[in-house]
């Protein structure tokens, strides 16, 4: 198209002069409208002196023809840079690394080029780039954050993990990378995971695509949706498939406010992991745990909604599928009352999930005075019980009668 287009266009503009050089960012006007044979090439080359800059054009403006543009539309000149960063989520203690000093990090602080940022043991930070973009940064993780090109993000992965949320409107355009000292993974989707230790870098990618590529240059992998890549110390890249996300078999809260998991085992899974979110999101992450075994605990829980998701880890340490379910989470302790000649015993409980009372002098429940498992989820009252020191305790059965946990447990003094 002939430049004339792009000069006679801007004069159409409330507030904008012509020029026949680049427009400066104070100069350069908020919208173009489109004049007959302009595209989104000739427009980025006018504007930003880089026709290339046509990739942002078409994300912010959504645009699917860019060289087929509808005369006298708006197109919006405003491409936003990454950079600040803000902390969008914070659970426990992290931390701003300056000069080798550590300034604790708080919800809404702006994190910029060049920053550290590090969580503490159980905790969990969530950063938000201006376009969207998001990086959850789990327990026990240190992460640098750097410029990648003029508009890009490049996240330096120094230890522990970061869980890349990226808009799908922006995979062909802004770069965004994770390094380590022992490759780079650009992402070519939406959400992927990279966790960095002392053996390998190890990514799992569940939506779109990651391009993996060692830090020796020496092997380049496509990876992606349900695949995973282990990057060894001498560069090798292994592409395996993700294991299927676990079932739930339960989740019961206990006393003390306890939450007891227990998934449904997977071969060959070598462990599991658990998350506890408070959105569906998994961006505000207040617990994360891994185990050997398909049971977890998360003690102390307050009451509340929590998004629970699990999932298995295969033999090479690369985390599978989640699966996720939404659950309630309330108080178990036994509450436990005089009425008369009668002990009330009272938990809440569903109907699927089956208990037993038992009193026993022996707090070791060898030999129970009483066994006595609720055919309802009422409270059970119990008369004539012996006098003296009573232990008493509620459990939780499984579909054969046996004990699996206790729920609460305590001392009735009867001799009153």
């Amino acid at each position: 198209m002939a430049e004339t287009s792009i000069l006679d266009s801007t004069l159409s503009l409330p507030g904008s002069g012509v020029s026949d050089t680049v427009r400066q960012d104070e100069d350069r006007p908020k919208v173009h409208r489109v004049m007959p044979g302009d595209t989104l090439w000739d427009i980025a080359k006018f504007y930003f002196d880089d026709p290339y800059e046509w990739y942002f054009l078409q994300q912010v403006n959504t645009i699917d023809e860019p060289v087929l543009l509808q005369p006298n539309t708006l197109v919006d000149l405003t491409l936003q840079d990454a950079f600040p960063l803000s902390v969008l989520y914070l659970y426990g203690d992290a931390w701003l690394i300056e000069g080798g000093r550590k300034v604790a990090l708080e919800q809404g602080i702006a994190v910029d080029e060049g920053d550290i940022v590090e969580t503490g043991r159980g905790a969990s930070l969530t950063l938000e780039m201006s376009d969207g973009a998001r990086a959850v940064v789990p327990s026990n993780s240190r992460v640098m954050v750097n410029r990648d090109g003029e508009r890009g993000i490049r996240l330096i992965l120094v230890k522990g993990e970061v869980e890349s949320q990226v808009p799908s409107r922006q995979n062909s355009g802004r770069p965004y990378n994770i390094q380590t000292t022992s490759g780079v993974l650009g992402v070519r989707g939406t959400r992927f995971t990279v966790s960095y230790g002392d053996a390998a870098v190890l990514s799992s990618v569940y939506e779109g695509k990651v391009a993996v590529q060692s830090q020796q240059m020496s092997e380049r992998a496509q990876v992606a949706a349900g695949q995973g890549t282990r990057i060894s110390q001498q560069g090798d890249i292994d592409v395996v498939g993700l294991l299927a996300a676990p079932q739930l078999l339960s989740v019961t809260s206990l006393a003390g406010g306890d939450l007891e998991v227990l998934v449904k085992p997977i071969a060959p899974a070598s462990g599991y992991r658990a998350q506890l979110t408070r959105d569906a999101q998994s961006l505000d992450v207040i617990a994360d745990q891994r185990s050997t075994a398909p049971e977890f605990i998360f003690p102390e829980l307050p009451v509340g909604d929590y998004y629970l998701r699990v999932a298995a880890v295969g033999n090479q340490g690369v985390v599978g599928e989640y699966s996720q379910r939404l659950i309630p989470h309330f108080s178990t302790g036994v509450t436990v009352t005089r009425e008369g000649d009668a002990w009330r015993f009272d938990w809440k409980r569903q109907n699927n999930t089956p208990h037993k009372l038992e009193l026993a002098f022996d707090k070791s429940f060898d030999q129970p005075l009483i066994s006595y498992p609720p055919a309802t989820t009422g409270a059970v009252l119990l008369r004539q019980v012996p006098s003296g020191e009573v232990y008493w305790r509620v459990v939780k059965l499984d579909d054969k009668g046996n004990i699996t946990s206790v729920i609460d447990s305590g001392l009735l003094d009867a001799s009153g």
